[in-house]
Order: structure tokens, then sequence, then C-alpha cells
């Protein structure tokens, strides 16, 4: 969290990091419970930086390479790479940037990526179901 603050996030960006963080480590915490194997540290602090590129001027180079993998270097440079195929893989469009083998990619994902992911999707300010999401 210190992180998004030192970049003076907003209000309305430290909603979505908490709500995306708050349904990850309950996703997390249930996962492990039924007994798989999950790095939940890795879960809630990949949720709660997931966006942390969107922090940056629009114009800023730190932007390069897109939403995700921007943020995913950029926590790589800083020393966090393990944040980084959760962060990077979290947008709803890297579902399609896998040569079209959107269930491939599913199958091969590593869980917390997967978590962090699907945890965004949920969570825009709150919970809600991901119609409303989509629909949006």
């Amino acid at each position: 969290m210190a992180i998004i603050l030192d970049l003076h996030a907003s209000p309305r960006f430290l909603r979505h990091v908490c709500a995306v963080a708050d349904v990850a480590a309950f996703l997390a915490a249930r996962t492990a419970a039924r007994g798989r194997v999950v790095d939940r540290r890795l879960v809630e602090t990949g949720a709660l930086l997931h966006d942390v590129d969107k922090l940056f001027p629009a114009r800023d180079p730190r932007r390069a390479g897109g939403h995700g993998v921007a943020a995913a270097r950029w926590l790589t440079e800083q020393g966090w790479a393990e944040l980084a195929g959760p962060v990077a893989a979290h947008p709803v469009g890297r579902l399609l940037d896998h040569e079209g083998d959107t269930a491939a990619w599913l199958a091969a994902a590593p869980l917390e990526t997967l978590l962090v992911a699907y945890a965004d999707k949920r969570a825009a300010q709150r919970l809600e179901p991901m119609t409303a999401r989509f629909a949006r």
C-alpha cells in the first residue's frame, strides 16, 4: 500500500485496488481451505498493485508496452519480479493475446495469476456480478 500511496493514488483508484485485493484474498483463502497450494501473499499483493501503471502520467515512458505489461516491467525493475506474472496477465485483453488459444493459456496459467485476473473482473469500486461489470 505504501507504493500506491507514494505514487499519489486517487481515492477512486484506492477503492478499486482494495476491492480487488479483498476479492483476491477471499478467493485465495477459499482455495487454500480446499487443499490447493496457493501463494496467498502473492495473490493479495498482485491484486493491490495490478493497476500501478495507471498511476504514471499518460506520456510517461514507464507506460510503454501497454497496461499490465508496463506495470509488470516497473515492478520487476523495483525488485519485485515475482509480481510480474499476475500483474501482466490481469487485463481481459490478455485472454486474446495468446495466439488465439485461450483454453490452453488458462490451463497453463499459474493459479495466482488466474485469481488476480478474476478478482479484477469482479471488483470495480466494489464487488459486483460479472454481467454488470462487463455490461459497463
